[in-house]
């Protein structure tokens, strides 16, 4: 399988603007022959909405414009970060999740599993945590999504963990044969070493390929790096993106 990292510079709360830098990816993509293109967690509302994800109105236009943008996809696959929502009894119903659309419409949603709330982060004031995690079969793979957060929760690599569940662990025990990571990753210092490291631990102890993509540029009080890459089974950078560019 052939796969387009894109990482982009999303705008919070210019919708439109985010749609059609991830439909411009998307295409691009297509043009390079890729089977499937990737862009970052929240890529459509940017990140971190914060207050604007308790607007009705807000979360109607992003869930609107995730359904246009999956209206032009085609047989080859895109994944980018929205946010959806599913409503009970309990619980806010809003989700931080990655969805893959092809042949014109959403075909998988993964919700966000590990929210982190801590430094710079308050993800549970504003989203419910995935009950579950699941694969999907594309183009001849067993594809296991992640969002962000829950690629940090490794036991082979962290001596101190913040959360029991490890998602992508149980995307591994499913099945998966590619592990895809989206991403709005804040820099600091020593972050880009640490990340590649990390990644890199996880990928060589579960013989699985990784594609890691994160967004670039500022929002509010944050930096992002980009430096999207791909790790193949045996832990080793097979590319890696540019850092503070598209």
């Amino acid at each position: 399988m052939k796969i387009g990292l894109c990482q982009i510079n999303p705008i919070i709360g210019k919708i439109d603007y985010n749609k059609t830098k991830i439909l411009s990816g998307y295409k691009k993509g297509i043009e390079q022959g890729v089977d499937l293109v990737i862009l970052p967690e929240l890529a459509l509302c940017g990140y971190p909405p914060q207050d604007l994800v308790e607007k009705e109105e807000f979360r109607s236009a992003v869930i609107n414009a995730t359904i246009e943008i999956a209206e032009q996809t085609k047989d080859v696959g895109l994944i980018f970060g929205t946010i959806s929502e599913e409503f009970d009894n309990i619980g806010t119903g809003v989700y931080n999740s990655a969805v893959l659309c092809f042949d014109g419409k959403i075909q998988f949603v993964q919700h966000k599993t590990l929210l982190p709330n801590y430094d710079v982060f308050d993800e549970v004031r504003y989203f419910e945590s995935a009950k579950d995690v699941h694969i999907f079969k594309f183009k001849n793979e067993k594809l296991g999504i992640s969002i962000c957060e829950d690629i940090w929760n490794d036991a082979d690599y962290w001596k101190q963990r913040l959360y029991e569940k490890d998602p992508v662990q149980r995307l591994v025990d499913k099945g998966s044969t590619v592990l895809i990571n989206i991403s709005a990753s804040p820099y600091h210092y020593g972050r880009r070493a640490e990340r590649t490291e990390m990644l890199s631990v996880l990928t060589k102890t579960n013989q699985l390929p990784l594609a890691y993509v994160s967004c670039v540029g500022g929002q509010t009080d944050l930096v992002f790096d980009g430096a999207s890459l791909c790790l193949d089974a045996k832990g080793n950078l097979i590319k890696i993106g540019k850092y503070f560019q598209e």
